[in-house]
C-alpha cells in the first residue's frame, strides 16, 4: 500500500541532500510539485507517494536532518496502516 505525504519545499531538499539510498530518493524526486493558494498568499510543497519501507528511511531521515516534515511524515504512515489513505 501507497504512503501519502506532503512536504514543504525548503524540508523537500533537505530530505533529497540527505537521501542515499536509490529507490527513497526516486520516492523523493518524483514527488508531485503542488501549488496552494491561501489568505496568507501563495506557496509550494511536494507530495511524496512511496512504499511503506521508503516512507520509514524518509522519516529517519527527517528525524535527524528535517524535523519540521517529521509531524506529516508520520500522518502518512499511520494513514496508509489505517488503510484511510
Amino acid at each position: 500500500m501507497d504512503v501519502r505525504f506532503s512536504v514543504s519545499l525548503p524540508d523537500y531538499y533537505c530530505l533529497i541532500a540527505h537521501t542515499q539510498n536509490s529507490t527513497t530518493q526516486a520516492a523523493l524526486i518524483t514527488a508531485k510539485l503542488i501549488d496552494y493558494f491561501g489568505a496568507d498568499g501563495a506557496y509550494q510543497n511536494r507530495e511524496v507517494v512511496c512504499n511503506s519501507l521508503d516512507a520509514a528511511r524518509i522519516l529517519k531521515l527527517a528525524n535527524e536532518h528535517c524535523p519540521q516534515a517529521v509531524a506529516e511524515i508520520r500522518k502518512g504512515i499511520k494513514l496508509c496502516r489505517s488503510g484511510s489513505n
